[in-house]
């Protein structure tokens, strides 16, 4: 694993061995020494690429200087061009913060406990074509290939707010295939607030 890495930066360490885990085996021997860095050379180290080293030191910046520097950058950028909206201080629109879990209970069927996932990726579609239309275009081929890129995408897209997708046989639609059930939906925002 050790020789897979490129490139090594060691800080001053109190031991050869400590020097050598960093650096590679050896380095201490062929001169990289980042055992005789002082604790005064704040930011210096032994930059290591292969076996060849040399000594480098990081420039320490205050943090009155920083914001000195941030400004000059936003000066610059503002007086190039390369900055817009609330960067350089314009209003900006609302941005739509709902979630794929909001828009999953605005095309909830009533009264369903369960869905799948294709059928879930259909609604979403018609209800938002923008944000899940392309989810419908993702597999070329047959309808079951379709289903199961929806389901996936879908799958994917609740993860982050820990929505399990599972295997459900849902009689009165098509049998077995990925679903959700609306219990695994977390709690609604606004109910919440």
């Amino acid at each position: 694993m050790a020789s897979s890495v490129g490139t090594r930066l060691c800080l001053a360490v109190m031991d050869w061995r400590a020097n050598n885990n960093v650096l590679g085996t050896g380095a201490h021997e062929r001169g990289m020494r980042a055992t005789e860095i002082s604790v005064t050379e704040q930011g210096t180290g032994i930059l290591a690429r292969g076996r060849d080293g040399i000594t480098v030191r990081a420039a320490f910046i205050k943090q009155t200087e920083a914001e000195e520097i941030g400004k000059r950058a936003l000066a610059l950028r503002t007086a190039a061009g390369t900055l817009s909206g609330e960067a350089i201080g314009q209003e900006v629109e609302d941005v739509d913060s709902t979630t794929v879990v909001d828009h999953l209970r605005a095309v909830w069927p009533d009264g369903a406990e369960a869905v799948h996932s294709h059928r879930l990726v259909e609604a979403l579609a018609a209800y938002r074509a923008d944000v899940y239309g392309p989810w419908l275009d993702m597999a070329d081929g047959d309808a079951r290939e379709a289903r199961t890129a929806a389901s996936t995408a879908l799958s994917a897209a609740l993860k982050p707010y820990r929505v399990p997708t599972r295997q459900l046989t849902i009689r009165e639609c098509c049998g077995g295939a990925k679903g959700v059930r609306y219990v695994d939906l977390p709690e609604n925002r606004e109910d919440a607030e």
